[in-house]
């Protein structure tokens, strides 16, 4: 344990001062930042600072939550070396599947009963969701029948529609429970929605959430995050970069930035250093990045490496 202006990065890490803000504030914040700028170095380096300050001491956690799996046991594993393995149990790395399924698996007898499903369920496949709509309506549907008819507001769901009718043979057919993530997520949801004693048992777990890859963040995945901490001590820190949006078509939402900062009034920083590529390409990214976004600085990359790396005109390579 030590004072808070005794602390410096780890592994000798130096932090710009746009990445020091992030570090150090108490409020909430969005950093954005290119390819190679260090967004998870940072959340590892905050995980850090955080534990080894006291500023989130035991039993309290913090919650990470990434859009992919390997980035979830990225950041867990450079937390871990940093901290050591019994602060690093102190953080929590899941994905958004994970972390609505955690909330279903440790809550759901709240849920009403004919929406609630056996303690012991399986992830369904694709063809398992197909022979339960066989069975529910004797016809053989398309991919996307079965889609629309998990993706229902649960506070609204008729119990005369074919929404709920499909819902009811998925959770209590005759012999398993079968959930997709999709199920998984909008069932958390309701939870968190209706049981203020969950939410309360949440956020004073979780002092501190980090969001790491947040452009790739569904309108479903932040319901869910919203529910859990808008208007909680809970302090937020996102990372991510919205030129590298590349999940629109698998529901990300486009305008997930600007509604996390006016919601949580959180403070937008930028991170300036590129600690990856080559400067030559770093050069020709800056100049992308001032012809398509205006409210970039035109100084937003640096990079520090040698003048390595090569740029060619697509007509050089086409005449090769």
């Amino acid at each position: 344990m030590m004072n808070k202006d005794q602390w410096k990065p780890s592994n000798g890490i130096v932090l710009e001062s746009n990445a020091k803000q992030a570090i150090f504030t108490n409020d909430n914040i969005l950093v954005q930042a290119g390819p190679g700028a260090g967004k998870t170095e940072l959340l590892a380096q905050k995980a850090s600072y955080l534990f080894q300050t006291g500023l989130c001491p035991a039993p309290f956690n913090i919650l990470a939550i990434s859009f992919k799996r390997d980035a979830a046991e990225n950041i867990k594993d450079r937390v871990s070396k940093r901290v050591g393995k019994e602060e690093g149990s102190r953080f929590i790395s899941k994905t958004f599947d994970a972390f609505a399924k955690l909330i279903v698996d440790r809550f759901y007898l709240v849920l009403p009963k004919d929406l609630r499903p056996r303690p012991q369920y399986e992830i369904s496949s694709n063809s398992t969701q197909t022979k339960i709509y066989e069975h529910a309506f004797d016809y053989v549907p398309d991919r996307n029948a079965v889609n629309d008819l998990l993706k229902v507001d649960l506070n609204d769901i008729n119990p005369q529609s074919n929404n709920y009718k499909f819902w009811k043979y998925m959770l209590m057919g005759e012999e398993k429970t079968y959930l997709t993530f999709e199920m998984i997520s909008r069932l958390a949801l309701y939870i968190i929605q209706h049981n203020k004693y969950v939410r309360h048992i949440i956020r004073s777990a979780f002092p501190f959430v980090f969001l790491d890859e947040f452009q790739d963040t569904t309108v479903l995945q932040y319901d869910i995050f919203r529910e859990c901490f808008l208007n909680s001590e809970s302090k937020i820190t996102a990372v991510g970069d919205n030129k590298q949006q590349i999940m629109l078509w698998a529901g990300a939402d486009k305008e997930i930035f600007g509604k996390y900062t006016r919601e949580f009034r959180a403070t937008k920083v930028f991170l300036k250093e590129n600690h990856r590529s080559a400067l030559n390409i770093v050069k020709l990214q800056k100049l992308m990045y001032e012809k398509i976004d205006k409210d970039i600085n035109p100084d937003i990359i640096i990079n520090k490496n040698k003048d390595e790396g090569k740029v060619l005109k697509l007509s050089n390579l086409l005449c090769k």
